[in-house]
């Protein structure tokens, strides 16, 4: 009986241990295997800026508030202190994506409305090295597009983007000819009654 069991044994260990023999001549395949998951997300910033010396506040801010303006009797508009910010992070490993910046609604009081009198000025930007030494200690900005707030519903691929990032400058318009602003803006004058004026915009990364 032991005998018996021993050669069962025995020729189930030899047959057994063939199945992973490899005899010169032949050949064997594997396959690596692996999943990514999928990325797809907005890194939404905002902070303002001091319009006298582009000082920014290092203070994130969550909404483009100009805040109270005040008027300039020598000029005859109206005018904030500061502009805001907003840059746009994507984290998308999609083969291809477009990041969308849409007016959701009018910069109204109820009466009146500013959207010919915001600025909208789309970059690219990028970080950059000046000192030589492989480290990035600035930024520089690429324009793609200046428009009012009126027409600043604008698409972006990643392509356009490659290499750094969407910001978006928002401002109030001045009327200053070196401004280089769009032709379909103009400053707010005494016309625009006062209140509370609000408006939105949306941020959308597809697909």
């Amino acid at each position: 009986m032991l005998n018996r069991f021993l050669k069962a044994t025995g020729v189930f260990l030899v047959t057994f241990s063939m199945l992973g023999l490899v005899f010169a001549g032949d050949s064997v395949t594997k396959e690596l295997r692996a999943n990514i998951e999928a990325q797809d997300g907005l890194s939404i910033t905002i902070h303002n800026a001091n319009s006298s010396n582009d000082e920014w506040d290092p203070t994130p801010v969550d909404n483009i508030d100009f805040g109270t303006l005040t008027y300039d009797s020598v000029n005859g508009i109206f005018l904030p202190d500061h502009y805001c910010v907003m840059d746009v992070g994507v984290l998308s490993n999609a083969a291809n994506w477009t990041v969308t910046h849409t007016v959701n609604s009018s910069f109204t009081n109820g009466s009146d409305n500013l959207d010919h009198n915001v600025v909208v000025t789309f970059v690219k930007t990028e970080q950059v090295d000046t000192n030589g030494d492989g480290i990035p200690d600035t930024t520089s900005d690429t324009k793609i597009s200046k428009l009012s707030y009126a027409n600043s519903t604008q698409s972006f691929t990643k392509t356009q983007l490659s290499g750094g990032w969407l910001r978006v400058y928002y401002g109030i318009a001045t009327g200053d000819p070196d401004a280089d602003e769009p032709s379909d803006v103009s400053p707010i004058t005494i016309d625009k009654s006062s209140g509370n004026y609000t408006g939105s915009v949306t941020i959308t990364l597809t697909p």
